[in-house]
């Protein structure tokens, strides 16, 4: 995840996180928690994001997304507008056969 992040301004560290918020009482949705902490971590130019996935099986490709997307050079811009684009879609109660990973590995970038 480090790879699209800024450049550290300052004395900055890694960031260590996981899946808060995503716990069975609360339902939340782990690969959106993935990206909003990826997204925040970008912006604020920290080094390093080490995300504990704790095994769950939602976050199974989430090296393969971070490889696909540093691989393709998206922007903070570009992963924030694709995952607005399926969590709008979700909002809208629309029909999504596929997860947000599956949705962002197949989606090209739009510049």
């Amino acid at each position: 995840l480090s790879q699209i992040a800024q450049k550290p301004k300052g004395n900055l560290k890694a960031v260590s996180t996981g899946n808060w918020g995503c716990g069975s009482t609360r339902g939340g949705e782990v690969q959106l928690k993935v990206i909003i902490q990826w997204l925040a971590a970008s912006v604020a130019g920290v080094p390093a994001l080490i995300y504990y996935t704790s095994g769950h099986k939602k976050l199974a490709s989430l090296d393969t997304l971070s490889r696909i997307l540093v691989d393709r050079k998206w922007t903070v811009k570009d992963l924030a507008e694709a995952a607005l684009r399926y969590s709008s879609q979700v909002l809208m109660g629309k029909q999504i056969n596929s997860t947000l990973f599956d949705e962002l590995i197949g989606v090209e970038r739009t510049t």
